[in-house]
């Protein structure tokens, strides 16, 4: 009569296989592919930092080794670009300027006014412009100034009351403008750049005061595009 296995297995020695193929298990995922533990993971990503940190290290090495002349012909030729950049939220510096601390201070300025960026104003509303502005006061207070920007006009409405608002931050000395190469609407392009020019130049009044000088404008530029009178 033939017996089973199970009749005469040593139950200790079927709870160790047990625990062997569970262990097995574990350490492979169900598509095959070994699995990695959270310890595992933990070890590849600081390996990946240490690796990462170890680079820049490098880099930096063999940054400082180069004459500041071989440097900077560096910098440019890397970091100058042909076409326009454009100014959105999603602007990213370069990965150069990422690869570490000295290339970054060295080479940070330069990028900004080596290159022409271009922003696109919906509607007379220069939030990003704004924005981007505070952005280059951060890194240093001269280099709005310093920065080439093309304002290029977007949009059918010709909104006053944004048209203002910007006008209120160039009274402030907050904000800066541009005269654009790009002629997309000339007439409104006029309109604003002849409003900013007066709350430029009428800083020594108080803001209602170059606001109703402002507002003189309105009917002339109601002239050329209704839309300014809406």
């Amino acid at each position: 009569m033939k017996r089973s296995f199970n009749e005469h297995s040593d139950p200790t020695e079927s709870a160790n296989r047990k625990r062997i193929r569970t262990q097995a298990d574990k350490d492979i995922n169900l598509d095959g592919t070994p699995a990695i533990h959270s310890k595992q993971l933990n070890e590849l990503v600081l390996g990946m930092k240490e690796s990462t940190i170890g680079a820049k290290q490098r880099v930096k090495s063999c940054m400082e080794a180069l004459p500041a002349e071989l440097r900077t012909l560096i910098y440019q030729y890397g970091l100058t670009e042909d076409d326009e950049i454009a100014i959105t939220r999603h602007l990213k510096q370069p990965p150069l300027l990422r690869t570490c601390c000295l290339v970054r201070n060295e080479a940070l300025q330069l990028w900004y006014t080596s290159n022409t960026f271009i922003i696109y104003i919906p509607d007379c509303d220069d939030t990003g412009l704004h924005a981007f502005e505070r952005h280059l006061s951060s890194i240093d207070a001269w280099l709005p100034q310093a920065v080439e920007v093309m304002v290029r006009a977007r949009g059918n409405n010709n909104n006053w009351d944004n048209l203002m608002r910007w006008c209120h931050r160039v009274w402030k000395n907050e904000g800066f403008f541009w005269m654009s190469r790009v002629k997309d609407n000339p007439a409104q392009l006029h309109v604003m750049l002849s409003a900013m020019e007066q709350a430029s130049k009428t800083r020594r009044l108080s803001w209602e005061e170059c606001e109703s000088l402002l507002a003189s404008l309105r009917p002339l530029a109601g002239l050329m595009d209704e839309g300014w009178l809406k």
